[in-house]
């Protein structure tokens, strides 16, 4: 236990002691103190340097959006002055009125460049057409040619019926013809690809063309076909058709009419959605 006795300490220590709590004792309440004050202060400044800096970001944020402001201020104030140059130039204006077809220059510009675009398809169709009658015509010589070699066409005694139809009408009536024979070849129904026809089927290997052989099936002038190359919907031979010697209108068949007279026959149509030259070449 401590004592202040003269048994334990000495005088000269006791002062000691006592020097060192007065100086002790001040230091600890006035550290104490200023570790209070400088908390105190350290607070308030990160406060106030908070506030200071909050403030300085609202700041440049409105700068910067006036200053953006502006800018796109700037942008929408030079459209509008774009928009109304625009507006009121004689490029807007001739685009309108083209637009509307009541520019006059470009319409005629126009109207020149669509006129030489079907002049130029017409001589084209008129090429064509040139080629394809030369081809017709061709093929009608290699059909004679062919027909010449296989020993020419002729009726026989023998008769064979057959059941016409009509190409417009489609009626259908039966009819009894002279057999024809090419050589040693007789001409009977035969409306299947499987079973050769002659001529029609070496004028189609020889030239890759349509040959057909008709039959004049009485004093009027109807032509049958009975034998043909001609390929029907279901894909057999389109035989036993006739063109009538007068078309449905009442007027008499071009067709007919030229053959009759013993005159070739070029010309054009349309058979099942194509363009189609055909020949006709009377064999007498």
């Amino acid at each position: 236990m401590f004592s202040w006795s003269s048994s334990n300490l000495s005088l000269k220590m006791k002062l000691v002691f006592i020097c060192v709590l007065l100086v002790t004792v001040p230091v600890l309440v006035i550290g104490g103190f200023a570790l209070r004050g400088l908390d105190a202060f350290g607070d308030k400044t990160v406060a106030r340097s908070s506030e200071a800096l909050e403030q300085q970001a609202l700041e440049l944020l409105e700068t910067g959006v006036e200053r953006d402001g502006n800018i796109i201020q700037e942008l929408i104030g030079k459209a509008e002055a774009d928009a109304r140059k625009l507006a009121g130039s004689s490029s807007m204006l001739n685009y309108l009125k083209a637009s509307g077809g009541e520019h006059e220059v470009l319409n005629h510009l126009a109207q020149k460049e669509v006129k030489g675009i079907v002049e130029g398809f017409v001589t084209m169709c008129k090429v064509q057409q040139g080629v394809m009658q030369t081809k017709v015509a061709s093929d009608l010589l290699v059909a004679q040619s062919v027909l010449s070699s296989r020993g020419g066409l002729a009726p026989q005694s023998l008769s064979v019926e057959w059941e016409a139809v009509n190409q417009f009408s489609k009626e259908k009536r039966s009819v009894v013809l002279p057999l024809l024979q090419i050589g040693f070849d007789p001409l009977r129904p035969n409306a299947s690809f499987d079973e050769p026809s002659p001529v029609v089927d070496d004028v189609r290997k020889m030239v890759g063309g349509t040959c057909t052989i008709f039959q004049r099936m009485g004093p009027e002038g109807d032509m049958l076909r009975v034998a043909t190359n001609v390929k029907t919907g279901d894909g057999a031979r389109a035989v036993s058709t006739h063109i009538p010697a007068v078309n449905p209108d009442g007027k008499l068949s071009p067709v007919i009419a030229a053959v009759l007279l013993g005159k070739d026959l070029h010309g054009q149509g349309l058979r099942r959605g194509r363009l189609v030259h055909d020949g006709l070449r009377p064999h007498l």
